[in-house]
């Protein structure tokens, strides 16, 4: 009876490990992802399986970044007058920004191995894993305001945007150790697929929140399944992240000081 009982919960919990259902408003979007079943152990050699995937998705990204300029241009310089204005949120807005998103989840799904399934040129997702984006109604006229409105959600998005980075290289971390699981077992680390997963829903977040897609708060909340090994990574993303943000403010700092001094030399 016990053992029935062990088993029934160690289902629940691999359920509940490769759906991410919220409940929380604030739980957004919403990514349903099934954990990957024999993955191609090819992609996982190390070095030359990152090689071989970063050469393909090089045209995903060019699209992905042309995307990315044409919902920040619409969404930054169209559709904000469009919500102060109208109250609505322009559909041309929604649509480039569902677009961007979905796009850039599966290229992310796929780079860290959670699909083995190229991303396609197709704007909808037809795999495992699945995203969705509700429409904004009724949205923030005050958050509308240029300048003004990006500048409260930006500042609003200081501690969640560290988070966010931190979860995001414990991910990196996380599918580097998984290369090598994969390489030997065949199977899929179910804690380097909650981050990652984790990691991709608090970035689109940011995204969704920064572009007004919502006018709440995103949830800091992940899976913490495999506690103490996410524990340790997570330690090392909030290191990696103010490390290279050190590294980017003395950059910037010493730039700054050489081009007065050259100035003063002149």
């Amino acid at each position: 009876m016990e053992n029935k009982s062990q088993s029934a919960n160690d289902v629940a919990r691999k359920i509940s490990a490769n759906r991410a259902t919220p409940s929380d408003p604030r739980m957004y979007p919403k990514i349903d992802a099934l954990l990957i079943q024999n993955p191609n152990k090819f992609y996982a050699f190390p070095i030359l399986g990152g090689l071989v995937k970063g050469i393909i998705v090089i045209p995903q990204l060019i699209i992905l970044t042309v995307i990315s300029y044409a919902a920040s241009f619409i969404t930054t310089f169209i559709n904000s007058f469009a919500v102060l204005f109208t109250g609505r949120y322009m559909n041309v807005a929604y649509d480039l920004n569902t677009t961007f998103i979905k796009w850039y989840l599966k290229l992310t799904f796929f780079s860290n191995g959670l699909t083995d399934k190229y991303p396609g040129f197709e704007t909808e997702i037809k795999d495992t894993f699945s995203i969705s984006v509700v429409k904004p109604v009724n949205p923030n006229k005050l958050y509308a305001i240029p300048i003004l409105g990006f500048v409260i959600r930006s500042c609003a998005m200081i501690p969640f945007s560290f988070w966010a980075s931190a979860v995001m290289y414990a991910g990196s971390l996380a599918t580097t150790f998984n290369s090598f699981y994969v390489l030997f077992t065949g199977k899929y680390s179910e804690t380097a697929f909650e981050l990652v997963r984790d990691g991709s829903r608090l970035y689109i977040a940011k995204f969704m929140y920064l572009n007004g897609m919502s006018d709440v708060y995103p949830s800091f909340s992940i899976s913490m399944n495999h506690k103490n090994t996410k524990i340790f990574l997570l330690v090392f993303g909030i290191i990696v992240y103010v490390t290279l943000t050190i590294i980017w403010l003395a950059i910037q700092i010493l730039s700054s000081l050489m081009s007065e001094k050259g100035t003063y030399y002149k």
